[in-house]
């Protein structure tokens, strides 16, 4: 691959590393609504003695997309937890040959079939009119059901960058 190669590769990875960085940053502030309906919640229901009936239903879909769109936000900056008190003693190549290896065997397959399987739902969920039943508010469950297949594809967008960067380290030795 020559140089401009290389330059257009290194723009596309940092474009992909911006968009996950941007989502996830923004996503955060999920956290911080998260926080007041719960705050409201308890306050409406042991001060007021009236639980509003949709803080239930918000709170889960708040933190699970909060929680789906960390996923990426985490593998950019590698930042999951890994127990590797045995890798951690290997040198750097044999590192990112095992990095590559499950990255193949494990993360690719289940990214394609957990990605596949939750745009499947998101679309039967939107065609069905799907609402929750864990309450009475029973809110349309289609926003999360997309929401998390957005996650899980910028989750795939990251991984795959992050797996160019160590195949190019591997074979190289240099970072890209």
């Amino acid at each position: 691959m020559g140089t401009s190669g290389i330059r257009l590769l290194r723009a596309v990875l940092t474009a992909s590393d911006a968009t996950v960085e941007f989502v996830g940053r923004k996503a955060s502030w999920l956290l911080f609504a998260l926080i007041i309906i719960i705050v409201y919640s308890v306050i409406a229901r042991y001060v007021f003695a009236a639980p509003p009936r949709w803080s239930y239903d918000m709170s889960f879909m708040l933190g699970a997309t909060a929680a789906a769109v960390g996923l990426s936000y985490v593998h950019l900056f590698r930042s999951h937890v890994k127990v590797d008190f045995i890798v951690s003693k290997l040198p750097q190549r044999a590192r990112l040959g095992l990095e590559l290896l499950f990255t193949v065997v494990f993360f690719f397959p289940l990214i394609v079939v957990i990605f596949h399987s939750s745009v499947v739902v998101a679309v039967q969920s939107w065609i069905s009119g799907e609402v929750s039943s864990l309450s009475y508010w029973e809110p349309p469950m289609f926003p999360l059901r997309a929401a998390i297949a957005v996650a899980l594809f910028f989750l795939a967008l990251q991984g795959t960058a992050n797996f160019i960067r160590d195949l190019y380290m591997f074979v190289t030795g240099r970072r890209l």
